[in-house]
């Protein structure tokens, strides 16, 4: 993960992920990723087609979004 972000009263953390196989593949566990991760979404998506095969490389950056852990003084 890449560094974290305060942002609207969320806390951001960003990843960068590679993946590789065939588009039919990739493009449905990206669609599962977006249904079943509500607290995050989608920044880029880039598939490049490698040359003379059926594989293409997928690059994900995500951000997920979660509330700011309390601290001590806020739990009381």
């Amino acid at each position: 993960p890449g560094r974290e972000v305060e942002f609207e009263g969320l806390v951001e953390t960003r990843y960068e992920i590679e993946a590789g196989g065939s588009y039919p593949r990739l493009a449905a566990w990206l669609a599962d990723v977006d249904a079943r991760l509500a607290n995050a979404g989608i920044v880029e998506a880039r598939f490049l087609r490698q040359a003379h095969s059926e594989t293409v490389q997928l690059h994900l950056r995500l951000a997920v979004y979660r509330r700011p852990a309390q601290t001590r003084e806020e739990q009381r």
